[in-house]
């Protein structure tokens, strides 16, 4: 709200206290300076890793091995474990599937599957 002056003082304006920033108190020192650097890079890096998150390859590959007697008959990737496991029972019966890890990326697994010479 404005206040308006009476006619003898028309050529100071009044400003409300409201509208006038705060004035600080002391000088910005360099480890205020670095604070708030710091406080920006990581905002910034939060919303890359965000956006990354989004844009990213999806986790939907397993990694496996199949044991049959104690023994790991073959490994590999899948992104539906029943099902491969039926598909290995055809060959060795009895024997269970093992999951290797967490989901991967596809490309990821099938690094995994090469390194390992599945």
């Amino acid at each position: 709200m404005l206040f308006m002056p009476p006619a003898s003082q028309a050529r100071t304006v009044y400003i409300p206290r409201v509208f006038v920033p705060r004035q600080p108190t002391h000088s910005v020192t360099l480890v205020d300076a670095l604070w708030t650097v710091v406080g920006v890079g990581t905002a910034v890096w939060l919303a890359a890793q965000g956006f990354q998150a989004i844009v990213s390859e999806p986790r939907d590959t397993y990694k496996y091995l199949y044991l049959h007697k104690g023994r790991a008959r073959h490994g590999g990737i899948t992104n539906n474990l029943a099902r491969r496991e039926r598909e290995h029972r055809v060959r060795w019966r009895d024997g269970t599937i093992h999951r290797v890890g967490r989901r991967v990326t596809r490309s990821s697994a099938l690094a995994w599957e090469r390194q390992h010479g599945f």
